[in-house]
């Protein structure tokens, strides 16, 4: 891992945890010397977590954490469940393994509860690629892929419903991935369509107040 690398990475966790929030500039002079590097691997940095839709930069402003209002949030959500959705959908249809689901989920039921944030975030982001994963659809998990950097910022979002309280967030997902171990499609598409609803209901509950 290179020190761009490794500057994206430490950014990374401190979105995802939370610890930058939303609309936060992030300030290159300041970065630079937190990390004893160039501002030109600074830049690079702040490239690649563009790329991955963790970082807006605005030219002749700079890198800030990007800022969903409620209709983006909306949106969001609704190309999200058509995809979950669907893949839901195909792989109780097909009867394809639910390995990488199960796999995931029981990540997640293993964090211990001092696990920072953006560690839980990660696990959140990877049951849920798993879920659209295990549909065997490239074009679903591509479609996913596309979504993952906005959805890194709404989880971390979530961290002031769950932080004090890891078993609801995994009571949800527990609901969730029940709901899905059945060979009806429209029953596991419907058990996405309610977990997505609540996860909607937390992001415009904070970007509310």
């Amino acid at each position: 891992m290179n020190a761009s690398d490794r500057i994206a990475s430490a950014l990374r966790a401190r979105i995802l945890g939370g610890l930058l929030a939303p609309g936060v500039q992030l300030r290159e002079v300041e970065l630079a010397a937190a990390h004893d590097t160039s501002r030109h691997t600074l830049r690079a940095a702040f490239r690649q977590l563009e790329h991955a839709g963790l970082v807006r930069l605005v030219p002749h402003r700079g890198a800030f954490v990007p800022r969903l209002d409620a209709d983006d949030v909306v949106d969001h959500y609704r190309l999200r469940t058509a995809i979950e959705c669907e893949a839901a959908r195909v792989a109780a249809l097909d009867g394809q393994s639910r390995a990488g689901l199960e796999g995931a989920f029981a990540a997640l039921c293993g964090l211990p509860a001092e696990a920072e944030w953006a560690t839980v975030v990660e696990h959140d982001l990877a049951l849920h690629r798993a879920l659209v994963d295990d549909a065997g659809s490239p074009r679903l998990s591509r479609a996913f892929a596309a979504l993952e950097g906005e959805l890194g910022l709404l989880l971390a979002d979530q961290r002031r419903f769950y932080v004090g309280d890891r078993k609801a967030l995994v009571a949800l997902h527990e609901r969730l991935v029940a709901g899905l171990r059945t060979t009806d499609p429209d029953a596991a598409a419907g058990a996405v369509r309610e977990h997505l609803e609540v996860s909607l209901a937390e992001n415009l509950a904070t970007i509310g107040g």
